[in-house]
């Protein structure tokens, strides 16, 4: 009869009956509802044999996923400041609830930074071969959904004069004094 096992012994170093240290053993850590442990060797770095690593993995595979879906957001590719931005903001939300490693972060936003980096180079890049419009509908279609309002238009970047820019913002003003009360 195999001696019945607690985790509170496997957590303490127990020996089972051949001097073994349990918790130094090339045994499956899995212990059953009523107390014994797995017999098979450990096929894993977790620890497990391998019919009880498969649904530690398979957890282990959906949280990574539903994770990188709240990083990601509505971000369709990182073309824009905007969607770059707002990974980065999701990182450090995920950060502060403690769900991201300080190295994982680090990570995230090296390459965020590298991204902004080559944005200026996409701009040039499609504004050479295709035009300003080009790279007008890269703005549309890569901004998340959520990130720009319905009235805000997208316009090609372009130099503007000291003059232009105190007009545009002149009328800017101007037609959010028009606009009725919400």
């Amino acid at each position: 009869m195999p001696k019945r096992i607690t985790a509170k012994k496997i957590a303490a170093g127990a020996r089972d009956g051949n001097k073994t240290p349990v918790s130094r053993a090339p045994r499956c850590r899995h212990i059953t509802p009523k107390g014994y442990r797995c017999r098979l060797l450990q096929t894993s770095e977790l620890g497990f044999c391998r019919h009880h690593a498969a649904p530690v993995l398979a957890a282990e595979a959906h949280d990574a996923a539903a994770l990188a879906q709240e990083l990601l957001g509505t971000a369709k590719n990182f073309k824009t400041a905007i969607a770059v931005n707002d990974v980065i903001g999701r990182a450090l939300r995920l950060f502060v609830e403690r769900r991201l490693t300080v190295h994982e972060v680090k990570a995230i936003v090296s390459l965020a930074q590298m991204l902004i980096f080559t944005q200026g180079r996409l701009y040039s890049e499609y504004s050479a071969i295709a035009g300003y419009d080009a790279w007008y509908q890269v703005l549309q279609h890569s901004a998340p959904e959520d990130a720009i309002p319905d009235r805000i238009e997208i316009r090609p970047f372009r130099n503007m004069s000291a003059e232009e820019l105190a007009l545009e913002a002149a009328a800017s003003k101007a037609a959010d004094q028009n606009e009725p009360a919400a």
